[in-house]
């Protein structure tokens, strides 16, 4: 390939601005002229970005020139504005972002035959893009699971290829097989390997855990569904796995994150993990924030005795979690309202709302701790940090769960609403109309507040399931609101999800302000969100949005059957 001089490159990429061309037929003749087999390979390169800059057809001489110009990073280094540094990446996407069949599929054609190239680079290259896609598109696991399994028996593409599989849903069933016998390897990868299985195929992952449960931390953090609770439900039950998680409650040096998972696995087992009261019963006071919960539900009746040394006498860090898993066992109230008397007392906002919780889930029965309610709110001085004024959100919550009476929440309520009326403090904000949706038509004074936060997308849905919660004043104001907001809302709530702005909470709100009556526009966007190629993003995790997009998927594909089912049966009867 001959070198291109600078001067020529530069040439080129002035050329192929879409700023610097007057007319699009010039700068069409220009990059295909570029694409050109005996031109410069950065020439090239820059002839296909500015192609789909330009938005030009796809073609097989595009297709060409990327296959061939393979890894393509290196054409690009220093030459293009950061964003281009991963050239077959941007291809991807902005084919992908065209959302016409023709171009996915070409997009996956590049892909498929990059994935499938014995270069390492090229490999790397195809596997960052490919992933990427998954995360973006609908319709990439289906077309690109085969030849990312297929790197799984390539110990030099394994690794990265391990990436992806989270992001293949459904499709990724298929490499259980290779991840297995991955797994049954030595070293981290063994463990990654075992972390992806106990998702794919958890019934061919059990043994394999309880194996070298020592050398898999990352599995073991899977298999007790943590952090974020990817099983549909228990991890399966294991003799030789419970086995081995026993052994491991007795080494001296345990810590960090392996007992809340061990612990956490044994109790989701239930009372088939009882043979490991024991070992748990022994490190309650080592770990005893979260082993009385593992005790009550592993072994009921043998788990009172400790429980209740525990709540009374036991760390002081631990009393709330024993006697909270002693209540759970026997009604018995007296240690729990002690300890939430004292947790509520704590100068710690994250006790604080545990404790705020807890007291509001035992309702009336909790009376006795309404003046420790009142004397945990926090004045004005204080609601200056978030975590502040989550708490008092809480302990307004638990204030009214008690006395029935919503005088007290509501002006804790306004406050925290008023308080967070910034960019930064808009979660927050979320939970204060989340609040103020519990207590319904008695929040009705904080309509303007909740109307004002209707601007910002992030609120906007639990804005508006508030103001539905907390209805109109009259019922006047109620079929106004009915006639002249249901558009507004409509509008906003759906422009929420196509933003990927709480599109969950959008679809709750369309749910509350009612599917059988969203107009046809409505449901035609609402049917876009439910069909089209391009992921909503329901969480800011990469790794859970194909899961979450699957939720929302679901959730919008109800919502459309509560509306068409509603149009059938509204419909005049004909003869």
């Amino acid at each position: 390939m001959r070198a291109p001089s600078a001067a020529r490159v530069r040439a080129g990429q002035a050329g192929l601005s879409k700023h610097a061309l007057d007319q699009a037929g010039a700068a069409a003749d220009l990059v295909m002229a570029a694409l050109e087999a005996g031109e410069p390979g950065e020439l090239r390169i820059a002839a296909v970005l500015g192609s789909l800059d330009l938005g030009l057809p796809w073609t097989g001489t595009h297709h060409q020139a990327v296959l061939s110009l393979l890894p393509a990073d290196p054409l690009v280094a220093d030459r293009f504005d950061l964003e281009r540094t991963e050239p077959l990446h941007c291809i991807v996407e902005a084919l992908l972002d065209r959302d016409t069949s023709a171009d996915r599929e070409a997009a996956f054609a590049l892909l498929d035959f990059a994935l499938r190239v014995p270069d390492d680079e090229v490999r790397a290259e195809a596997l960052w893009a490919a992933e990427q896609a998954c995360v973006s598109s609908r319709s990439a696991p289906a077309r690109l699971a085969n030849p990312l399994i297929a790197l799984l028996d390539d110990r030099a593409s394994a690794r990265p290829a391990l990436s992806a599989l989270d992001k293949l849903g459904p499709y990724a069933a298929t490499a259980a097989p290779a991840l297995t016998a991955l797994a049954t390897d030595g070293g981290d990868l063994a463990d990654r390997a075992l972390k992806a299985l106990v998702v794919v195929d958890p019934e061919r992952a059990a043994p394999l855990l309880a194996r070298d449960l020592p050398e898999r931390p990352a599995a073991l953090g899977a298999a007790c569904g943590f952090p974020h609770d990817r099983l549909d439900g228990p991890f399966p039950y294991h003799p030789e796995l419970l086995a081995a998680a026993r052994a491991r409650l007795t080494v001296p040096e345990l810590d960090g994150n392996e007992p809340i998972h061990l612990t956490r696995l044994l109790a989701s087992w239930g009372e088939r993990a009882a043979p490991a009261f024991p070992e748990l019963a022994a490190l309650l006071g080592r770990f005893p924030a979260f082993v009385p919960a593992a005790l009550a539900a592993v072994a009921p009746g043998r788990a009172v005795v400790p429980l209740e040394e525990a709540a009374v006498s036991g760390p002081e860090q631990g009393r709330f979690a024993a006697a909270r898993a002693l209540h759970s066992l026997t009604g018995d109230l007296e240690p729990l309202l002690t300890v939430l008397a004292a947790e509520l007392a704590a100068d710690d906002t994250h006790r604080l709302r545990q404790a705020a919780r807890a007291t509001a889930d035992l309702g009336k029965d909790a009376a006795v701790l309404v003046p420790r309610l009142r004397a945990a709110l926090g004045t004005d001085d204080d609601r200056v940090t978030t975590p502040r004024l989550d708490a008092d959100l809480d302990i307004a919550l638990a204030l009214w769960r008690l006395t029935g009476d919503p005088g007290e929440a509501l002006p804790v309520i306004a406050a925290v609403l008023e308080a967070t009326d910034t960019e930064w403090m808009r979660w927050t904000a979320v939970n204060a109309a989340r609040a103020a949706a519990r207590l319904g038509p008695a929040a009705a004074a904080l309509r303007p507040a909740l109307e004002r936060g209707l601007a910002d997308p992030e609120r906007a849905p639990s804005m508006a399931l508030a103001l539905l919660a907390t209805g109109a004043a009259t019922q006047h104001d109620a079929d106004r609101a009915h006639h002249a907001d249901h558009a507004r809302l409509a509008d906003t709530l759906l422009g929420c999800a196509e933003r990927d702005a709480d599109p969950m909470g959008a679809l709750e709100a369309l749910s509350a302000l009612g599917p059988e009556s969203l107009t046809e526009p409505e449901l035609h966007r609402l049917t876009s969100l439910a069909e089209r190629d391009h992921r909503v993003w329901s969480t800011g995790l990469e790794s859970d949005v194909v899961s979450s997009d699957a939720r929302f998927q679901e959730a919008a594909r109800a919502l459309l059957r509560t509306a068409t089912a509603s149009r059938r049966t509204d419909a005049p009867a004909t003869d």
